[in-house]
């Protein structure tokens, strides 16, 4: 009920037989954004980024890849894992991959929040199908790469 008056527009026009699960307004170093979380008719659960004034900006089907924690009890520490497109990353995480990966490409973005802050995960592929990815802290400063062992 204290969604902005657009997102509840957009969700009576374009989902009008869906009931919102979770709804969140978070922070990042772009400014506050809104997840609303939704589930369809086939089961799936679909997140949607909204901007500060409650503009649409994404859609996120959620898939299942690490088992359903729906049995778990939330708390502080739950991580929230969305998929971004990469223009919507923060200048400074664009820039740097710019200066020390210019022949990369990005292949995924994932923005994750949890009570510590927000990081940025982007997944870059050489010319030759090497994978690796970055980690950013929400300002855009790089932490480092991640471990896929």
């Amino acid at each position: 009920d204290r969604l902005p008056e657009a997102i509840l527009s957009y969700l009576g026009e374009n989902y009008p037989e869906v009931e919102i699960e979770e709804a969140e307004q978070l922070e990042n170093a772009e400014g506050s954004f809104f997840v609303v979380e939704i589930e369809n008719q086939n089961d799936e659960e679909i997140e949607l980024l909204f901007g500060a004034e409650g503009n649409f900006i994404e859609e996120v089907i959620e898939t299942d890849d690490e088992g359903d924690d729906e049995d778990e009890d939330d708390d502080e520490g739950e991580e929230n894992e969305i998929e971004i497109d990469p223009t919507k990353l923060p200048a400074a995480v664009l820039e740097y991959i710019s200066q020390n990966f210019s022949d990369y490409s990005i292949t995924e973005a994932e923005m994750e929040t949890n009570k510590d802050g927000t990081l940025y995960e982007v997944e870059l592929t050489s010319p030759d199908g090497e994978e690796i990815d970055l980690i950013f802290d929400e300002n855009g400063n790089f932490i480092g790469i991640e471990d896929e062992d």
